[in-house]
């Protein structure tokens, strides 16, 4: 389900990405049909996923160091050297390389027991834009927007300023249900737009989980820098 989550998420990022507002959503339906396929094979790989499988893609190096940014959580570092991006994780969690377009990588939380089934996740998105340019408060006016037009029930509960990694960026928490699933969520994201290129960092919970690892979550936005 997680997965589902974080295709929701590319797909409302490229709502706002493109700015086409209601025409896309109604066309965001044959999207979703389109990557059903992709889905399903994601959601297969998770499953046979070893908790204790390092994950070695090519385009991912990790540095030996542990970063004690945290006096109970040991983060290690993500590199991907191909989009010029770092963050820092804890190294309990899992990493899955992206999509190799808009899902540069997702960091999952370990399952809290035998009986969960959503693991925690943040997630980084890039997109280039320098063919139509791109602004910071353009793609914030078009990322709220989608969000309205494309989640159910959802509820903004703090859209103000914030850096990202030393940039002018917007910090925004909501919550709501995301379309086909029926377990509302709580997600963080913050983001900026640096020479026509929209960074993205997000981290989704299932609510009432949401606060277990949000103060982790904050410490990997923290880290990041492009």
């Amino acid at each position: 389900m997680v997965k589902k989550i974080l295709l929701a998420l590319v797909i409302i990022v490229l709502l706002s990405l493109l700015g086409l507002g209601f025409f896309f959503f109604n066309s965001s339906k044959k999207l979703v049909s389109d990557v059903n396929t992709t889905v399903n094979k994601l959601n297969d790989e998770a499953k046979n996923q070893q908790k204790n499988t390092e994950v070695t893609p090519s385009k991912i190096e990790e540095k030996n160091e542990i970063v004690t940014t945290n006096a109970n959580v040991e983060f290690k570092t993500y590199t991907n050297e191909d989009e010029g991006v770092s963050i820092d994780y804890p190294s309990d969690w899992e990493v899955t390389p992206g999509d190799g377009q808009v899902m540069i990588a997702s960091f999952f939380s370990p399952l809290q027991s035998t009986t969960d089934e959503f693991q925690e996740s943040v997630g980084i998105m890039i997109q280039d834009f320098s063919a139509v340019g791109m602004d910071l408060a353009k793609f914030d006016k078009q990322n709220t927007e989608a969000l309205g037009q494309y989640m159910e029930n959802l509820k903004i509960t703090k859209h103000e300023d914030t850096e990202v990694d030393g940039e002018p960026g917007k910090f925004l928490i909501f919550t709501g249900t995301y379309p086909g699933q029926d377990t509302p969520t709580a997600t963080v994201q913050s983001y900026t737009v640096f020479e026509d290129y929209v960074y993205v960092l997000t981290y989704t919970g299932k609510q009432g989980d949401f606060e277990k690892f949000v103060a982790t979550a904050q410490e990997m936005f923290k880290s990041f820098s492009f």
